[in-house]
């Protein structure tokens, strides 16, 4: 037809369609891939395909179908090919699977349409490069671009994607994740549609792009958004999160977020009708140093780890409500400059406290007492594990602390090497597990004798290395009720100082008694009246307890199958040729480097006793060297006789 009838009638003349154009590497086999001289088409069962396909070797298919068996194309030899789809093609997904390693490269969209909420449609397509693309994708029926390029990370820039029209999208969660390269403008984008960005940006290493005037007013998840962003660092204090329910992990490792270094985060309007979660928000954020005391935090309910291994933030958090808050365990974990006063927070509905202040070296509550106000909450179980591990600035009273409700005091103070404040007034009745509680709290030394300890597990190390522990000077701790307890292992070990009476505990329940008192100088006192019926490990208890010389004739020692190292390096000089040795495999270094501390007499009578009674064969014992006399001759002869065949090292006649 001649042109100019296009204008004689009134018609215009159209420019035609652009196909859509992409570049292939058949060799680029993968898992779930075609083979090395295939290429076979993303299609999904939900699109619409009306479109021919030119495979870039002479060969064309028109394809209607996703499941065609000409969507899948055989070449002569493998290489590079260039192919050109022409028509409606609506549906288009790799989903880190077929052919992904195999696409190269985009030089035009053409017609092609995603899908409508898919996602996924490049997601694990490493080698795509799409610097060189012509036209603008059509996203107008598209409303998810989820996963969409996910782990392409050759991806650095994509041409003209700042005109992409967004604004029907509603998903861009994890949409960039792990496309380390891309560093993109995106600023243009209307995202007023979009309710969920989880994971967009992780590790997304490049990316750090002034997207400050994008529209998130609907958006309800930020969880995660720019986890691992290695570069991101944009003000974003204009943003509208009124809707926002999750903000976990939202800047988790982005080390160089400080919000642009502007301190407009801090008008930041946030949901108060919805449950709000803000679980490792700035975790690992190692330059954030931002204020946020304007926050209305009402509806906040989890702060775990929030600032955990943020090293620079030290901003003041007093105006914060924290009524409605539930989890703040690891919150300022090694957070190492924080040190504000947030002794006013209500923190009636924690449950769980675990790690709180965690290595947070500066930590002192602001230099202020009032920490000690705070209310516990008493409805529920709370845990308070490792709260202060290593806080070693930390020397305020809590002793006001209803702890009625706590069952979790392991490692509280542990190396909290300030800490050195009454805790008499404590209820300590629900508690069962102290473990750790205060190793290492080089320089704590209070009275706990009226601590009810009678649901208490676990004493094991509770005072290993406290080196200044000696309860107060108080002997009151020989009250304890520790009926329940199972583990009293490394309970004293290392504690340096501490000499005070303990044998009216109830250890019926102990099976572990291991290194018990190791490297304990002082202690000295009468264990006779224990009942070890239970104890099935004695390894190192007394071992280099360099003062205890009291009498243990009366322990059942039934169970026990370790004492190895019980009394090495001591000066224990007992009679002990009562106990019943029948179940003990382990008695390496018993007594090993002992000068002559245990007398002749009591070693005659260990070997005629234990000589008398049923024992395991083939054991390594040594007791230093201590000697013996002839009277027992005729026991030692026995325990190294056949069938016992004991090899003995002692310091002979």
């Amino acid at each position: 037809m001649n042109p100019l009838l296009f204008y004689e009638y009134g018609l215009s003349k159209t420019t035609p369609a652009l196909p859509f154009v992409s570049t292939w590497k058949t060799d680029n086999v993968s898992s779930g891939s075609s083979n090395a001289l295939q290429v076979k088409l993303p299609l999904i069962n939900t699109g619409t395909y009306a479109f021919t396909v030119d495979w870039g070797d002479g060969t064309s298919n028109y394809i209607t179908s996703y499941n065609q068996a000409q969507t899948l194309h055989t070449y002569t030899s493998s290489g590079n090919y260039t192919i050109k789809i022409t028509g409606t093609c609506k549906g288009w997904r790799f989903g880190t699977w077929g052919d992904r390693l195999k696409i190269l490269s985009i030089s035009s969209w053409g017609e092609l349409k995603l899908g409508t909420d898919e996602g996924w449609y490049f997601a694990g397509c490493t080698n795509l490069d799409l610097s060189d693309v012509s036209d603008v994708l059509n996203l107008a029926e598209t409303t998810s671009l989820a996963y969409c390029f996910s782990s392409c990370t050759s991806l650095s820039t994509v041409n003209k994607m700042d005109e992409w029209n967004t604004s029907s999208v509603v998903f861009m969660n994890s949409m960039l994740s792990g496309a380390s390269a891309f560093n993109q403008n995106i600023g243009s984008w209307n995202t007023s549609a979009v309710s969920d960005m989880n994971n967009m940006f992780t590790s997304a290493a490049l990316f750090n792009q002034n997207i400050s005037l994008w529209n998130v007013s609907n958006v309800t998840n930020f969880a995660y958004t720019f986890y691992g962003a290695l570069t991101f660092n944009q003000n974003l204090g204009a943003w509208d999160v009124t809707k926002v329910i999750s903000f976990a992990g939202m800047f988790q490792n982005a080390i160089v977020f400080n919000n642009g270094e502007s301190s407009d985060i801090n008008n930041w309007v946030l949901n108060t009708s919805n449950p709000v979660n803000m679980t490792y928000m700035f975790r690992g954020a190692s330059l954030f140093n931002q204020p946020l005391n304007n926050w209305n935090t009402s509806a906040v309910e989890n702060m775990s780890a929030m600032f955990y291994l943020d090293k620079a933030f030290n901003q003041p958090l007093n105006n914060w409500d924290t009524s409605s808050v539930k989890d703040m365990s690891a919150m300022f974990s090694e957070c190492i400059n924080f040190n504000q006063n947030i002794g006013i927070w209500n923190v009636s509905k924690v449950t769980n406290f675990f790690s709180m202040f965690k290595s947070a070296n500066a930590f002192n509550n602001g230099g202020s007492s009032n920490i000690n106000g705070w209310v516990l909450n008493l409805n529920g179980s709370v845990n308070l594990a490792n709260m202060f591990e290593s806080a070693i600035t930390f020397n305020q009273p809590l002793n006001n602390w209803n702890t009625s409700t706590v069952t979790n005091m392991g490692y509280m103070f542990a190396s909290a090497k300030a800490f050195n404040q009454p805790l008499n007034n404590w209820n300590t009745s629900a508690v069962t597990n102290m473990a750790g509680m205060f190793y290492w709290a080089s320089t704590f030394n209070q009275n706990l004798g009226s601590w009810d300890v009678g649901n208490v597990k676990s004493f094991q190390e509770m005072f290993g290395s406290a080196l200044a522990f000696n309860n107060g000077g108080s002997p009151d701790i020989n009250n304890w009720n520790t009926t329940n307890c199972t583990d009293i292992s490394y309970m004293f070990q290392s504690t340096y100082v501490f000499n005070q009476p303990i044998g009216n505990w109830n250890t019926s329940s102990v099976t572990n008694m291991r290194a018990l008192f190791n490297a304990n100088t002082y202690f000295n006192q009468p264990l006779n009246n224990w009942n070890t019926s239970l104890v099935k490990d004695m390894s190192y208890t007394f071992s280099n307890a360099s003062s205890f010389n009291q009498s243990l004739y009366n322990w059942n020692t039934s169970n026990v199958t370790n004492m190895s190292n019980m009394f090495g390096y001591g000066s224990f000089n007992q009679d002990i040729s009562m106990w019943n040795i029948s179940k003990v495999l382990d008695f390496q270094g018993f007594m090993a480097n002992r000068r002559s501390s245990l007398s002749t007499l009591n070693l005659d009578a260990l070997y005629n006793g234990w000589s008398s009674r049923p024992v395991q064969p083939g054991i390594t014992i040594t007791f230093g060297l201590n000697k013996r006399t002839s009277a027992s001759d005729t026991g030692k002869a026995i325990l190294t006789g056949a069938p016992n065949n004991w090899i003995i090292s002692d310091g002979g006649i």
